[in-house]
């Protein structure tokens, strides 16, 4: 949390409730069940420290985590195009349509991400 919280400058920036932890589907519940508890009302609460987010992403390989303060990116929508599919002839009598967005992100600088490994106990 130190490291993101330091621009390459060594200024101080706030990424308070703007942490975000992706990792892997494969590693989502194990990741997470090392910070769940049971009260003793018998309900099971999830304690994150810093108000760290868990993300699940497939972009990132088992095993490792992508921590980022998602207030230190710019992002970009680059546009929409929807066309008429017309490639199978499975659907006679509907037509189907597809639509592609397209996105550029850009972090601050290199302090707004770490790449982890995730610890196996």
């Amino acid at each position: 949390m130190q490291a993101l919280s330091k621009n390459e400058k060594n200024i101080t920036v706030n990424i308070s409730g703007q942490v975000k932890m992706l990792v892997n589907p494969d590693d989502y519940y194990s990741t997470l069940a090392k910070f769940m508890y049971l009260t003793d009302n018998g309900v099971w609460v999830t304690v994150l420290p810093f108000g760290v987010e868990i993300v699940q992403s497939v972009a990132v390989p088992k095993g490792k985590s992508v921590i980022f303060a998602a207030n230190r990116y710019w992002a970009y929508m680059g546009g929409t195009r929807m066309q008429e599919f017309d490639q199978t002839f499975a659907l006679e009598d509907l037509q189907l349509y597809t639509v592609k967005a397209f996105y550029y992100g850009k972090a601050y600088d290199n302090n707004t991400a770490r790449v982890v490994k995730l610890a196996t106990v």
